[in-house]
């Protein structure tokens, strides 16, 4: 048994024209494409079709869906046609701005009063809500924030204000403990004060905290 028109989406017609063949397919697939193209061309027609509701009545009358089908028809060809997703938001913004200018352009040619001027004036605000001037722009972040960063330790107990230790007795006391590996030794001896207390890690694998 076929498809019935109510029950066939964009998943129907993908899977068509990816791997079907107008002989093959299911006729009320075909049908729907074809509502799906009947749409896109009454919505570009805007001086008979102006707004979703016109567009929904004559498939209602005309076509003889149900409002429910017919609101289906119309999002499926919204999402059909225009929602391409290769494009980006600022190349649509840009897009729909020129297209403003050419209407700003056409209003001013057609002007005739002050206050057709100033109407058509309220163009330029849309273009500059279109390129997106409404908005403060982006804080700039600074060339070196990517840069990998060095840290630094310090085990000085003077100068966290804590006493000063005995280094003599624990580099004794590491002594007998001939098992610990050279690194380990490494580490703890510039703890102890023995090697400098300070060192700077540019290359974070140097670091024997980490290891």
């Amino acid at each position: 048994m076929g498809l019935k028109l109510e029950d066939i989406n964009l998943s129907h017609i993908y899977e068509y024209l990816q791997s079907g063949t107008s002989e093959k397919a299911d006729p009320e697939v075909i049908r729907y494409l074809e509502l799906l193209d009947k749409v896109r061309a009454m919505y570009n027609r805007i001086d008979e079709f102006g707004h979703k509701d016109l567009i929904v009545s004559h498939l209602i009358k005309v076509e003889g869906l149900s409002r429910y089908l017919a609101n289906n028809i119309y999002n499926d060809a919204m999402e059909y046609f225009y929602c391409d997703k290769q494009i980006s938001n600022e190349a649509w913004s840009n897009m729909l701005a020129e297209a403003s200018r050419k209407d700003y352009i056409f209003a001013i040619q057609l002007a005739k009063t002050t206050a057709d001027v100033v109407n058509a004036s309220k163009i330029h605000l849309q273009i500059y809500k279109l390129k997106g001037l409404d908005k403060p722009e982006p804080p700039k972040i600074p060339d070196g924030a990517f840069q990998q960063p060095f840290k630094m330790y310090s085990i000085d107990t003077e100068f966290l204000g804590l006493p000063k230790k005995n280094k003599k007795e624990i580099k004794e006391m590491l002594e007998k403990f001939p098992e610990i590996s050279e690194k380990v030794r490494m580490r703890l001896e510039e703890e102890t004060g023995s090697l400098p207390t300070v060192r700077l890690f540019l290359n974070e694998h140097e670091n024997p905290r980490k290891s």
